[in-house]
């Protein structure tokens, strides 16, 4: 007797085999696209004043900051995007430095963009100080006040107090500038008489020397030190620099040693009339000397020659451009300063103008915009000027 196999399974199996059931190799389904993490960029505003705004940019997406606090941009980017953030605008009155602003997103949001603001106006002095004066790393503020022989101290948040001086056998008699090296020391330039300068020491803690140097001259208004406390001072009476070196007699930089430097040029020797001087960064002992009768910087190697550094003699006027192309208009106000790249900076008429260390000169825009500046002084990261009684403030783009 002849058995039937059941047809059931065959007939599965050939609907399977239509169907394509068993396998994946007939799945044509698309795979998800894979998800894009993307990431915020951002950081930091401090010290903006009340009042105050500010809007950064990173290439077209922009953010406005109308107080201290974190701040991030709109548009997220994926890992591996630049970025370069700037600001764009502040509101006038305001200085603000951008850090951190340039970089590549890597797998977690940027949160470090740093932007540090200030007021511009520091503070109005109840007495006008005199022209040179000197600020520490800690934003502090030394002036000497002439009429009352004391040194007064101005601190970052605008709190003026004696420094050292003024009470009965104070140190200092009609103080007239005052300097800083790069230790921290102060250099007091005053004059007991009319025709008898000295220069006295005292610390930043308050605590000053009683012994003096004695300076030979006519009228001193200007004092630098080097890193290794080499002095330099100006007397615009006699139109010579001091220079004075703890292991070497003093010695003058007069206008017969600037004659080699201006020979062949619209400048004159008869025309030499420093206005300040600067000594170079840690290391350096080059000093750097504001001729206004010249309208010209020259630098000098202790023990070496003096050279025409920035600026054409003889020639005033405010063209930026590489050495021996550039123009100064000094005045006998002029101040020089330097910062800790070695770019110097001088006052002038027109407003501070730029020295690089190859001897560019360019025209920096800075936050007062182009005040008629008595003196100027830096200490990382602001540069500070004096209007009169006024004291100013900017950081350096």
């Amino acid at each position: 007797m002849k058995h039937q196999l059941p047809l059931v399974p065959l007939a599965l199996a050939g609907l399977c085999a239509l169907a394509g059931c068993g396998g994946s190799d007939g799945d044509n389904t698309p795979a998800p696209p894979p998800t894009v993490v993307k990431y915020g960029i951002g950081g930091t505003v401090s010290g903006l004043p009340a009042g105050a705004s500010l809007t950064l940019a990173n290439g077209n997406d922009t953010v406005n900051v109308a107080a201290s606090g974190n701040f991030t941009f709109p548009v997220t980017v994926p890992a591996g995007t630049a970025y370069a953030a700037t600001i764009k605008t502040q509101s006038a009155g305001t200085t603000c430095q951008l850090q951190n602003g340039t970089g590549t997103v890597g797998t977690a949001a940027v949160t470090n963009i740093a932007v540090s603001c200030a007021p511009v106006l520091l503070a109005t002095l109840p007495f006008t100080p005199a022209p040179q004066f000197a600020a520490d790393f800690q934003g502090n503020l030394y002036l000497a006040d002439t009429a009352q022989n004391l040194v007064r101290r101005l601190s970052s948040t605008g709190q003026l107090t004696v420094h050292v001086g003024g009470a009965p056998g104070a140190p200092f008699v009609a103080p007239d500038a005052v300097g800083i090296s790069r230790a921290g020391q102060l250099y007091v330039i005053d004059h007991p008489t009319d025709t008898s300068y000295r220069v006295r020491l005292a610390g930043l803690d308050g605590t000053y020397i009683i012994s003096a140097i004695a300076l030979p001259g006519l009228r001193y208004h200007w004092i630098a030190a080097s890193a290794a406390e080499d002095l330099a001072a100006v007397d615009q009476g006699g139109a010579s620099v001091l220079r004075l070196n703890p292991k070497w007699p003093a010695t003058v930089i007069a206008s017969a040693d600037v004659a080699t430097a201006l020979a062949g040029t619209q400048g004159a020797a008869s025309n030499y009339a420093p206005a300040s001087v600067v000594y170079g960064n840690e290391t350096d002992s080059t000093l750097y000397i504001a001729d206004s009768g010249n309208s010209v910087i020259y630098k000098s190697q202790f023990r070496g020659p003096v050279t025409v550094f920035a600026g054409t003699p003889g020639v005033r006027g405010s063209a930026d451009g590489a050495a021996g192309t550039g123009k100064l208009d000094l005045t006998a106000a002029s101040a020089l300063t330097i910062d800790e790249s070695g770019n110097l900076y001088v006052s002038g008429a027109g407003g501070v103008r730029k020295i690089a260390p190859n001897g560019t000169l360019s025209t920096p825009q800075l936050a007062w915009g182009t005040p008629a500046l008595d003196s100027i002084t830096y200490a990382k990261p602001l540069l500070y000027g004096r209007v009169q009684n006024t004291l100013i403030q900017t950081y350096l783009p």
